[in-house]
């Protein structure tokens, strides 16, 4: 389902209006993130934590432009929620967060962690049938590294999330080890 979404493509990252087509452009995600390490959700973050992570999108440009080489349909709200079966068959909900970006948006929220029965069924052999499924359907093609450069990608969506005025405070420390895992991981 998610290949078949990003059949949709764009010519840059934007907001979409109600027909899906491109509004107002947003910036890439190595911007967003760097923006973003410098709001709201950066000052909840370690200074040094911070720092390791903008060292990082400074030193492996490479990386963030391969993340943003195309922009598709995004979903936005990608999780297990937000898959409905009835009849045997599948759909997607909930659009009302969809945008156009890095397909690797959609696959970094998917597989980030999730609750403690749900986590145990997100490993490899799961991971393989998505990357399968998704060769299969889009056509983008998927790189080995799809599954890193999707977690990279997530930590613009975990920064997001400490945007808000109130979040419970273990938010700022697991997105913190999150993110200081991802950039430890490359």
């Amino acid at each position: 389902m998610c290949g078949v979404m990003h059949q949709i493509q764009y010519s840059q990252d934007a907001m979409l209006d109600g027909n899906l087509g491109e509004g107002e452009p947003i910036p890439d995600t190595r911007e967003r993130i760097l923006f973003l390490l410098n709001g709201k959700p950066g000052s909840r973050l370690e200074p040094d934590t911070v720092h390791k992570t903008e060292k990082f999108i400074r030193e492996n440009t490479e990386l963030f432009d391969r993340i943003g080489a195309k922009s598709v349909l995004c979903h936005g709200d990608f999780r297990l929620g937000n898959i409905m079966l009835a009849k045997r068959q599948a759909y997607l909900i909930d659009f009302e967060f969809a945008f156009s970006g890095s397909p690797y948006y959609d696959m970094g929220y998917f597989f980030r962690n999730k609750s403690e029965k749900v986590q145990p069924l997100m490993k490899e052999p799961v991971q393989e049938a998505f990357a399968d499924g998704y060769r299969e359907t889009s056509p983008i093609p998927l790189p080995p590294d799809w599954l890193e450069l999707a977690k990279l990608c997530d930590i613009c969506n975990m920064l997001c999330m400490l945007n808000h005025d109130t979040i419970p405070p273990e938010w700022v420390s697991e997105v913190e080890s999150r993110i200081l895992q991802t950039i430890r991981a490359r």
